[in-house]
């Protein structure tokens, strides 16, 4: 994103929660040939955000008290219409999921500086994505 926004630990947990809930819409209303896979990797994937949301939450609520609840919608970020296609006969679940991931990654490369226990929290996350967008990406191909 240039560098020109960097956020802070309340606002990447408004993304984690967005996501969150996104991941929750996945999981529930994909259809087709390849629903189980990504029936499965859609609660995989909310599992383990609710666990970096609650983690970071927490950590934000050390560093700045300025925490949302966990409904408040980032700016920038569109849910995932609960009424759409959501099929995996084509590629609409893995690149829906590919973006949301690569979204959360992007807001996790441009946290405002904090201590290194914070920045070792940020790249476990990382870590994480960034697995999942490698795998998506493979299945995409």
């Amino acid at each position: 994103n240039g560098g020109n926004k960097f956020y802070t630990l309340s606002e990447v947990a408004q993304y984690l929660s967005a996501l969150f809930f996104d991941l929750r819409t996945i999981h529930f209303l994909c259809t087709g040939s390849e629903f189980y896979t990504y029936h499965e990797l859609a609660q995989k994937l909310y599992e383990e955000t609710e666990k970096f949301y609650d983690d970071l939450v927490e950590t934000a609520i050390g560093y700045d008290s300025d925490v949302q609840p966990m409904y408040v919608l980032p700016g920038d970020w569109t849910f995932t219409p609960n009424n759409g296609d959501l099929s995996t006969y084509d590629e609409t679940v893995p690149a829906l999921l590919l973006n949301k991931l690569m979204k959360i990654y992007d807001v996790l490369e441009n946290v405002q500086e904090y201590d290194s226990m914070v920045s070792s929290k940020l790249d476990g996350m990382k870590e994480f994505y960034d697995k999942e967008i490698y795998k998506l990406k493979q299945a995409l191909k």
